[in-house]
């Protein structure tokens, strides 16, 4: 009897620590599946670090497919559930299988859509410059709920605690209900919020054409604190280690403190500077109206590189993955470098201005063009 009682002692500690090896590899498993997403926002997170790493090969500028939609199309792709979904300025929102370029669905808004769609727990927010931003059924592209603003959206939203929160035209910043589409709270600054907002710790960060990068509290509404710079805020900050990177119409990069808005550093360009940052590691990438991409130290501003990308302007933002940076070019081409020193790892003539921000997967890298193309690159 005591035999048994010490066999059935043993089977019990066995069955403990196997459901303790299986809980943890679920936990791992899980992790893993979250750490190899999809790019389901502009700049890939809330955050909007820009960065996404997968254990595969860097996409090396060979074309896989392009997507003619007979529009320009400067909206920034997303890729989620193995679809790309993107905006063109014929106002339709495309759905297009990832492997074969082939339609899934799309939704005709009612003007340009220049902004970037947000994907998040199987529903597809896209803002449109027709005052309205639109919730739909990603699988079916069926419209779930709309919100119309005071003018046009040209910002991308982000969701944080099934809060929809984006910038209008109408100077006023936004966070509506994820189920229903009402209102939590707007708070209004002295002119157009162009560029998207980001967040972290609760709070969001957006900047206005009235020159300001505005703190918000994700909960109520209120105001943390603001920071002046120089010129107008197109830029959408990118937020990492309590900093907030973004850049401004008075040709600085600025690094702000994400707790009080103090002032880390600044670096001046020679150009104005209306794209999002990039974070790599102790790295800070954006490109100027100077015709050239930086990589500038996230610490304390200094030059690490340059590359000269070309272009009457710069308003792609760079994307990057396993080492390599992705953006395009008003030059009308679109170029990959060594995040580390700038190298040049290959570039690719799409005939036309390439003004928005790619997306990698898996070692592609969707973006598109003002030749009416979207395009996937392994």
């Amino acid at each position: 009897m005591k035999d048994f009682f010490n066999f059935k002692k043993r089977m019990v500690r066995l069955l403990f620590f196997f459901l303790l090896y299986t809980s943890a590899f679920a936990v791992f498993n899980n992790f893993a599946i979250a750490s190899i997403r999809d790019w389901p926002m502009f700049g890939v997170n809330v955050q909007r670090s820009g960065t996404q790493n997968y254990s595969v090969p860097a996409a090396k500028g060979q074309l896989k497919w392009k997507f003619d939609t007979n529009s320009q199309v400067n909206s920034s792709p997303i890729v989620a559930d193995d679809k790309v979904f993107f905006g063109t300025d014929e106002g339709i929102v495309y759905a297009l299988d990832i492997n074969s370029s082939e339609p899934v669905w799309f939704f005709q808004a009612n003007n340009i859509i220049d902004s970037s769609p947000t994907y998040f727990d199987g529903y597809l927010l896209v803002t449109s410059r027709d005052n309205y931003i639109y919730c739909l059924d990603a699988e079916t592209g069926e419209k779930v709920w709309d919100f119309k603003t005071d003018d046009s959206i040209t910002s991308s939203a982000i969701v944080v605690d099934k809060k929809v929160i984006f910038g209008s035209w109408d100077k006023n910043l936004y966070a509506l209900n994820l189920d229903d589409g009402e209102l939590i709270w707007k708070f209004q600054g002295d002119n157009r919020f162009v560029g998207s907002p980001s967040s972290l710790n609760n709070v969001v960060y957006c900047g206005n054409n009235d020159k300001n990068l505005y703190a918000v509290d994700i909960n109520t509404g209120k105001l943390k604190w603001k920071f002046e710079t120089g010129g107008f805020i197109y830029s959408t900050p990118s937020v990492s280690n309590n900093i907030v990177y973004f850049g401004s119409w008075d040709k600085k990069v600025y690094a702000l403190n994400a707790s009080n808005g103090s002032v880390i550093w600044s670096k001046l360009t020679e150009g104005y500077v209306i794209t999002s940052p990039a974070i790599h590691n102790n790295l800070i990438i954006i490109a100027s109206d100077d015709q050239y991409l930086y990589g500038l130290n996230s610490q304390n501003g200094e030059l690490s590189w340059r590359k000269f990308i070309g272009g009457k302007t710069a308003v792609s933002s760079p994307a990057i993955s396993d080492g390599t940076v992705y953006i395009g070019s008003t030059a009308k081409l679109f170029f990959a470098v060594n995040v580390s020193n700038g190298a040049p790892l290959w570039k690719f003539d799409t005939g036309g201005y390439v003004i928005s921000t790619p997306a990698v997967y898996k070692g592609k890298v969707f973006f598109g063009s003002q030749n009416n193309c979207l395009y996937c690159l392994d």
